[in-house]
């Protein structure tokens, strides 16, 4: 029985990688153009995501309604002699709601928003042979398919402290969901490693209802000068997510035992995702008809993020040899770690008052 479960578990943690890329939400969708940039610049509903501080620019009523469209589509290579494996899960729609409106030194903002949203989906092997699974379907071990999404709420607040210096801060609460398929390889006898035959595909989805999260900022910028500064630092709680876990099989050849079949399919499945505090800095000059804005951003993981699994209750595997385990630990794609993020920003007045020009870079 132990045997088994080594095996069930042994090639998903051998195909464990860390998702370093994923996009940690904050902004509005003008940050999209600016690859981000925002620190300093951005005053809209953003601010309470990133630098509550920056909506201390404007005092006027101010009303945001969009939709920013996300498309980081990649393609999966495992073995030489493999066909590639490609992203069916086409672009993320993050819709986006704020209001801003002053009174006096003071400036309060509120926003309801998608501030991180991520998907990925391969074609799955469907009813083909088990036996091309080893060149046609090499990714299978790696992930299937994976969604992350993050709706937030929030409420902020800034103030200015003279004519130079503004302070600013937000709380707000997040609705996480994540979900993964991915396939298991289970059997303790001495058989080939990688037989779709004993192939376990398993479904784990889970949701957090309220994860809280807070950011405080700085902005100064001095009027008699062309230069603004920025500076916060944010805090989210980690994110325990809870739902359902289901295991199947993929279609076998006729006349070709079945290598394990699904003692109990249905369970129960639980992840903690671990979340980082988060640095940020900006820089802007403000030209006669055109603006520059740089910054750098920093996620700063505690270590157990390095390595982060479902955890599932309630399913149950048997091998050909009648050897029964219950599949109780599945790694997940969601191991991160420490990273951060230089970005670079331009706008140029193309037409006087009515026409501007945005590009920007992101390393």
């Amino acid at each position: 029985m132990r045997g088994l479960l080594a095996s069930v578990s042994l090639l998903a943690l051998c195909e464990l990688a860390r998702a370093d890329g994923i996009v940690i939400g904050g902004g509005s969708p003008r940050s999209i153009g600016r690859a981000g940039g925002g620190t300093a610049s951005d005053d809209s509903g953003g601010a309470l995501l990133v630098n509550p501080a920056a909506m201390a620019r404007r005092d006027t009523t101010r009303v945001q309604i969009g939709t920013a469209l996300v498309d980081d589509s990649i393609e999966w290579h495992e073995a030489v002699s493999a066909p590639p494996a490609r992203d069916q899960s086409g672009s993320t729609a993050l819709p986006f709601a704020a209001i801003e409106s002053g009174a006096g030194d003071w400036v309060i903002g509120a926003g309801v928003m998608t501030s991180t949203a991520g998907e990925r989906s391969f074609v799955p092997p469907g009813r083909n042979p088990p036996a091309s699974f080893g060149t046609m379907f090499d990714d299978r071990y790696a992930g299937l398919a994976g969604s992350y999404r993050r709706d937030t709420v929030a409420v902020g607040v800034a103030r200015r402290l003279g004519d130079a210096i503004a302070v600013g801060g937000s709380v707000g609460v997040s609705r996480v969901e994540i979900s993964e398929t991915r396939a298991l390889w289970a059997n303790h006898a001495q058989a080939p490693v990688g037989d779709a035959n004993h192939d376990v595909v398993i479904a784990m989805d889970g949701v957090d209802w309220a994860s809280p999260s807070a950011v405080a900022g700085v902005l100064v910028a001095p009027p008699d000068t062309h230069v603004e500064l920025a500076g916060s630092i944010g805090w989210t709680s980690d994110a325990h997510v809870s739902g359902d876990a289901a295991a199947s099989r993929w279609a076998v050849d006729q006349g070709v035992a079945p290598g394990v079949t699904i003692a109990s399919a249905g369970g129960r499945a639980g992840l903690d995702v671990r979340q980082p505090i988060t640095v940020r800095t900006g820089v802007r000059w403000l030209g006669e008809r055109w603006v520059a804005e740089a910054g750098g951003d920093l996620w700063i993981y505690p270590k157990q993020a390095d390595e982060t699994s479902w955890r599932i209750d309630g399913v149950r595997v048997v091998d050909a040899a009648n050897v029964a385990a219950a599949i109780t630990r599945v790694p997940s794609r969601l191991s991160t770690r420490s990273h951060g993020a230089l970005r670079g920003a331009l706008d140029i007045e193309l037409v006087e008052g009515f026409l501007w020009a945005t590009c920007g870079y992101a390393y």
